[in-house]
């Protein structure tokens, strides 16, 4: 396995620096317990079905518990209003209009819905401006009323993509993609980046849920190229090292979040060792005394959540709900739905864990507030930063600033 040593600065900051300041969006301890009315937050994820992500609520309780176990916000605890959707568009809908009618609330949040368009559609019907944790589909991209503070697949894609590109000795790029219309337009940004960089570059589809990658392989040219890169779920990132480890393949391999998560490195093991991968912000994997806002959500995830804190999307649950609480917070007792909204779309960052900076509406598009993304890579069962702590920002590059097309994310498995 070829190993990268080299940084790509396309948009950075120090890491310790904004890691620092990202531990500011945290509630400060308080004294005693919170009392009075509850501050309700409306919470909408896929908690069942198929393709379901319980990490995702399991970080935004253990955010709640930690906000709480703190002095809550102004001194007043939080209530996280579940609604649990299925991954149909039905429970979409029904969770949509049930938080949107819902005039109690003080704000609403969403993890991963693959059908949200009928969410949007029923929480800005009722004048809600929601705040997702990470966006993947088209029908997020293209929502009414939402403000996503991390960039999901757009900053993936593009940080990958641009990555690849500039770094030294890669003349060539095989690509296989997960064959649904999102991943086909993540691969796509990936050819058009490495043909405008001069580079050789090839893509195959692979059936989604595919147990054999070894054709797809070696049909994109992966064991001749210099860089191999994925756009696969986690259960495409596991026939993946298989197959690359029964053809010997020595490419570099780079893949998104998906190839990071826990039932990949568990699974695959050392099949997937030196394997890079890109994400939207900081990773839990990193371990303790690398990164501050890793070392806090490690340590306030063992005593607040439940489960293993690098379950999938845990961290950005956690970090989208404390950085929702930190807003909130800055409003005092002008809680009335115009101040939230408002305040929600102001909101520049950091989010623990996420994205450093964040401005809406977005450059790219609108609801997609940051286009921030990171490189990391798998050594072992933990990950380290490829990238020297930078940032990429994919979306100040033009050859990768355009937004995925499809319906569906290439990775919808995903965890940071």
């Amino acid at each position: 396995m070829k190993r990268l040593t080299a940084g790509v600065r396309l948009t950075a900051a120090a890491a310790l620096a904004a890691a620092t300041v990202a531990l500011a969006a945290m509630p400060a301890a308080a004294g005693s317990a919170p009392s009075g009315d509850p501050i309700r937050i409306g919470w909408a994820n896929t908690d069942e079905g198929g393709y379901s992500f319980p990490g995702m609520t399991a970080g935004a309780e253990a955010a709640v518990a930690y906000v709480n176990a703190n002095g809550g916000i102004n001194s007043r605890p939080i209530e996280l209003v579940s609604c649990v959707m299925a991954g149909d568009e039905a429970s979409s809908a029904a969770c949509g209009q049930q938080l949107g009618n819902d005039m109690s609330l003080t704000a609403i949040a969403a993890g991963i819905n693959l059908f949200s368009g009928p969410f949007f559609q029923a929480t800005s019907g009722q004048g809600w401006t929601v705040v997702g944790a990470v966006p993947l589909t088209a029908a997020d991209f293209a929502a009414p009323g939402v403000v996503f503070w991390n960039s999901g697949v757009l900053g993936q894609i593009g940080a990958a993509a641009a990555y690849v590109t500039q770094l030294p000795d890669v003349a060539s790029v095989a690509v296989v993609y997960d064959d649904n219309p999102a991943a086909a337009g993540a691969a796509q940004q990936i050819v058009d980046a490495a043909e405008a960089a001069g580079l050789t570059v090839t893509s195959v589809p692979v059936p989604v849920g595919a147990a054999d990658f070894t054709v797809p392989i070696t049909a994109a040219g992966a064991e001749g190229a210099d860089v191999f890169m994925l756009m696969v779920d986690q259960r495409g990132c596991i026939a993946a090292a298989g197959a690359i480890s029964q053809l010997g393949l020595d490419s570099t391999v780079v893949g998104t979040a998906p190839c990071a998560d826990d039932s990949v490195i568990e699974s695959a093991g050392d099949q997937v060792d030196g394997w890079y991968f890109a994400d939207g912000g900081s990773n839990a994997r990193l371990g303790s005394g690398v990164d501050p806002e890793v070392d806090e959500y490690l340590e306030q995830f063992a005593t607040h959540g439940e489960g293993a804190p690098t379950q999938s999307f845990a961290s950005y649950g956690w970090g989208t709900i404390l950085a929702l609480a930190d807003v909130l917070g800055g409003l005092g007792d002008a809680l009335d739905q115009e101040s939230v909204n408002a305040a929600v779309s102001a909101f520049t960052g950091p989010v623990p864990l996420g994205a450093r900076t964040v401005s809406c509406p977005g450059p790219v598009i609108p609801a997609v507030c940051t286009g921030e993304g990171r490189i990391f890579q798998i050594v072992g069962d933990v990950v380290v930063d490829a990238n020297n702590g930078e940032v990429i920002d994919p979306t100040a590059a033009p050859a990768v600033a355009s937004a995925p097309a499809g319906s569906a994310t290439p990775g919808t498995t995903a965890d940071q």
